[in-house]
């Protein structure tokens, strides 16, 4: 007996038994429908925390923080506030210095280095203006590593070599009542921090320092609500803050930021910070990998859910199968009695089986996809459902395996059927 004949076999059986085969194969289907539902949105997740990462920060950089690599590995995200590790102990600091900052600078693969001094303004003026006492962030960068901020520039001029130049972010300045920022260029601009003032009385003089504003951040930028300045002028302000002569060179820099060329290049310079330059580090790759391991997990964690309602819908199509053979006694009786082999009837249910899970992964395929595209016309907005071709063939082939296994045990007890007691028993 040809294959071909098998086929149409297991079509002629199933059109004579609609209501039966139909309700088979909606039972398959719904299982195969929600394999594919768990699938996508395994996938969905994936997705969106991969847009997440990308939108949150540069997988290329590293952060590099004034703490000594611990044992367990990379650093938590908090960091910068915690003073203790996971395991309880205390974190033990070292200062970035200027010599750190070359060493890591020099490695290779690294694009650049940036290097900041942060603290707070209570207030600026700037020239043809009156006083503005609203409180901003200064920023003062190490302009031997990185001092271009061309594309983040609305109005002006990158920096040059005046420790003076001072580049606002135009967040700032509409804050202050400046809403074109294409005036104050060229202009003169007095960083001011007032003194603490106790029962009314100034404990002290207050601090102010001048500048020129030589650019203008636009709103898009990271620091479109700070100040820039060089690394001079944020120590003198810091120097007033903690009443120090050289408070940079007690403390060093907190924090560097550091952006490798590729993301390939990010792993080899995050271990070579950690294990020779000796600082504890962070990279958003690193957690963007483990999440993205989390997200496989998921994936699997559902997608077992949808096997399990396969497998349960194929107990339904052993009971077909199993009905079917028994209908069927008179056929395999005659089929044995000239001469049909044992695998020959096997093929025929085997066929039946497979063709049935097809049928069902077909249906479930199809109802998932029109309901993906449904959903992501007319229900979602931002965020997509992912329909996948992977997902359909990872669907379609374990619905199909499964059908095809469940139709193993009834098809074989089919070929074993004894000729004698058939015929005895018709």
């Amino acid at each position: 007996m040809k294959f071909t004949d098998g086929i149409k076999m297991a079509f002629s059986d199933i059109r004579r038994r609609k209501l039966r085969s139909f309700l088979t194969i909606v039972a398959i289907s719904v299982g195969s429908l929600l394999l594919m539902a768990m699938l996508g949105l395994g996938d969905t997740l994936a997705k969106q925390v991969e847009n997440m990462f990308s939108t949150f920060s540069d997988t290329q950089e590293i952060t590099v923080f004034n703490i000594k690599p611990s044992a367990a590995g990379s650093v938590s995200i908090n960091v910068g506030v915690q003073d203790k590790n996971a395991a309880g102990q205390k974190r033990e600091t070292k200062n970035i210095t200027t010599e750190d900052l070359d060493k890591i600078s020099k490695i290779s693969g690294v694009e650049y280095v940036k290097a900041i001094l942060e603290t707070k303004l209570t207030g600026v003026t700037i020239e043809g203006s009156s006083v503005q006492n609203k409180g901003v962030t200064l920023r003062g960068y190490n302009f031997n590593y990185y001092k271009s901020f061309k594309s983040d520039l609305a109005y002006g001029n990158d920096f040059s070599n005046d420790k003076n130049e001072i580049i606002v972010g135009e967040k700032y300045l509409k804050a202050i009542g400046i809403d074109n920022g294409e005036d104050v260029l060229g202009k003169e601009i007095t960083l001011k921090v007032d003194a603490p003032v106790i029962n009314g009385v100034a404990v002290r003089q207050s601090f102010s320092t001048k500048g020129k504003i030589v650019g203008v951040l636009k709103e898009s930028s990271d620091e479109k609500r700070n100040i820039i300045c060089s690394q001079q002028v944020a120590e003198e302000v810091l120097n007033y803050y903690s009443e120090k002569t050289d408070y940079f060179k007690e403390t060093g820099y907190p924090s560097l930021v550091v952006r490798a060329k590729t993301l390939d290049d990010v792993k080899t310079i995050n271990d070579e910070v950690r294990n020779k330059v000796g600082f504890e580090t962070f990279t958003m790759a690193e957690l963007s990998q483990k999440m993205a391991a989390a997200t496989k997990s998921f994936k699997l964690i559902f997608s077992v859910a949808g096997v399990i309602v396969i497998l349960v819908a194929s107990i339904g199509l052993i009971n077909t199968m199993n009905m079917s053979i028994q209908e069927k006694k008179k056929t395999i009786g005659i089929m044995k009695a000239v001469g049909a082999s044992r695998r020959a009837i096997k093929n025929i249910f085997l066929v039946q089986a497979a063709l049935l899970g097809i049928l069902g992964a077909i249906l479930g395929c199809a109802v998932a996809a029109i309901i993906t595209v449904v959903l992501n016309s007319y229900v979602l907005k931002e965020t997509q459902a992912v329909l996948s071709l992977v997902n359909l063939g990872i669907c379609f082939g374990i619905t199909f395996v499964i059908s095809t296994i469940s139709g193993l045990m009834p098809a074989s007890k089919a070929s074993k059927m004894n000729v004698v007691e058939i015929i005895s028993y018709e």
